[in-house]
This record gives C-alpha cells, structure tokens and sequence, in this order.
C-alpha cells in the first residue's frame, strides 16, 4: 500500500507548500518556531482529516499555496477516499519534522526533515512509514495577521 499511496498522497501536500525561497537569514525565536511547526502540522493534518477551511487558514491569502490549493485539495481527497476504499484506511496523522526555520522580517524558511504518516486500516491494521524523501524542501513562510502562514 505504502509504495504507491504513502508517497503520492504526500508529493501532493508537500509540494503545495509553494515556491524555495532563498537569502532568509536571521535569530528564530522559541515562539516563531513553534508557531510556524504548528502551523505546517496542521495543514497536513486538515487537509489529511478533510477539514477544508482549517487548512486554508493555514495559508497566506493569495500566496502561491493558496493559489494551488484546490488543485491540491482535490487531488489528495481522491487519493485518500482510494485508500479507504481498497484498505479500509481511515485519517492518517502526519508529523512534518522541521530541521531549520531561518527569518527575515515578516518572512521565513522552514526546511524539513523526514516526513512520517500513521495509518489504521481495516485491512492491514495499524501503519506508519518514515519519508526522507522530503528532507531539505524548504517551505517558505509569511506573517499574515500577526500570524504566521504558508507562502
């Protein structure tokens, strides 16, 4: 299951997350870096668990990812409404490590890490696969609101 499905349904996400970015520089801090993890987690995790506006509020208005998000959005219900279909899989859970968040202002860049999914699935039981596929996209970042955004 996970050789097809694992890697498409989060190709679809990860690359969602808009453009690299480059020449951020600049201190983090403990606050910023854990709002800006949190707020990538629960893209993934709303969109994952169907839950449309929570994770367009995730999104910075206009920015390249809320552009693309329907696209997206339709791709990745179609695959996880497949995946409950042959397997009987329900909500995956998502944990999108962040190895390093560089700041310029009202910008950042978050780099990621492996990427790990949790299925529990009627017919293969409980599953999770670790992807380093991911490991270094970088996921840029704008503060919207006072709030940090996907970019």
């Amino acid at each position: 299951m996970h050789r097809v499905f694992l890697p498409t349904l989060t190709i679809l996400v990860v690359f969602s997350l808009g453009v690299v970015f480059s020449g951020c520089s600049g201190n983090v801090s403990v606050l910023d870096e854990r709002e800006i993890e949190g707020v990538i987690n629960r893209y993934i995790n709303a969109i994952y668990s169907k839950q449309y506006n929570e994770a367009k509020a995730c999104l910075y208005p206009g920015g390249p990812a809320d552009r693309n998000f329907d696209v997206v959005w339709n791709q990745t219900i179609a695959s996880l409404s497949e995946l409950e279909r042959l397997y009987g899989c329900q909500t995956p859970v998502a944990t999108m490590e962040i190895t390093n968040i560089t700041m310029s202002g009202d910008t950042a860049i978050a780099r990621l890490g492996d990427v790990t999914i949790c299925f529990v699935c009627t017919i293969i039981g409980p599953y999770c696969d670790t992807l380093s596929m991911y490991a270094g996209k970088e996921i840029p970042l704008r503060k919207y609101g006072g709030e940090w955004r996907i970019y």
